[in-house]
């Protein structure tokens, strides 16, 4: 996309309703592009859970602005939607239905949904008939925002994503934990941390690697209801019986709808690693961890349990 076809675009579309940037001289040039992805379920093998990740290209972030759909007879397909911001569409997986059907099978969304280049929307979709082999087609519709400056009222437009992206005696690495340049982890105005660390954790939960029976099980670990939680640790305590071997995919999220992981994972590439930033839950959340077993083989169990380590916070007496 050049600074002319840019131009070209800011002065065809109409200035009525275009998205007002939040700084003067800055303009928001919208081009459409859509995102297709397909759900699955064959018959046989049959399977109960399709997840399709989308990864979303181009050169500017892209806002998703509308679901399509086309079912003509849903038969049992649920499904919900998680954004690059960790976000959910549904409060819970939910009928197709619940955004099929509207208009011309479009589903405008109330907020335009903002996705980096690089970065997923997942769909995640339950079929309660799996003996009926069906597919459900989805279109992701939006557009890429291109922000322009305007360089003194003329035809000659600058692309504001050239500028300069960091300032100087700022941290020039904007994935590095806050206390690797010397920022926290902080106790917030008005709280306490209990000294020392804290651990919850989950049952054990057995996933059988026998051909018939499911590969997906969820564990919780549940926050007392006194205090919030600071976790800095997530702890995977995966074995297995002698006759059986699997590797194991988590994706953690709280049962307030906050994900953890944007997709499923290899349990090992988290497994006490210090968080980032710290992950704050309120008193009476609950982590969630979905597990799917993959590339298993042999007889017997597949065992897993989860601990969650870091701080009891209270406000300050």
């Amino acid at each position: 996309m050049t600074s002319a076809m840019l131009h070209q675009a800011d002065v065809v579309l109409s200035r009525c309703g275009r998205p007002l940037p939040p700084f003067p001289g800055v303009r928001v040039v919208p081009i459409p592009e859509s995102f297709k992805l397909w759900a699955t379920f064959p018959a046989s093998p049959f399977t109960n859970q399709s997840t399709v990740p989308t990864q979303i290209t181009g050169d500017t972030t892209w806002m998703l602005r509308a679901i399509s759909s086309y079912v003509t007879a849903p038969v049992g397909i649920s499904l919900n939607f998680q954004f690059p911001d960790g976000k959910f569409l549904l409060h819970d997986i939910s009928d197709i239905r619940a955004i099929a059907g509207y208009g011309s099978w479009k589903y405008p969304l109330t907020k335009e949904r903002a996705c980096p280049p690089g970065t997923k929307i997942v769909a995640t979709a339950y079929d309660s008939t799996p003996a009926t082999a069906q597919a459900v087609p989805l279109l992701l519709e939006g557009a890429y925002y291109f922000h322009v400056k305007d360089a003194g009222g003329s035809k000659a437009l600058s692309l504001v994503s050239s500028l300069p992206r960091y300032t100087p005696g700022d941290n020039q690495n904007i994935l590095a934990p806050c206390w690797q340049f010397g920022q926290g982890p902080q106790t917030p105005e008005g709280y306490q941390d209990d000294p020392g660390g804290f651990t919850y954790s989950s049952l054990q939960q057995a996933i059988d690697v026998g051909s018939t029976t499911a590969k997906n099980a969820t564990l919780e670990v549940q926050i007392e209801t006194a205090s919030d939680f600071v976790v800095r640790n997530l702890w995977f305590a995966v074995s297995s019986d002698v006759t059986a071997t699997g590797n194991v995919l988590v994706k953690v999220r709280s049962s307030k709808g906050y994900a953890l992981t944007d997709d499923y994972v290899l349990y090992n590439l988290i497994n006490g690693v210090p968080q980032v930033k710290d992950w704050n839950l309120k008193a009476g959340d609950a982590i969630v961890v979905d597990l799917a077993l993959v590339d298993y083989s042999g007889t017997g169990n597949v065992y897993v349990q989860v601990f969650a380590n870091g701080a009891k916070r209270r406000k300050a007496a």
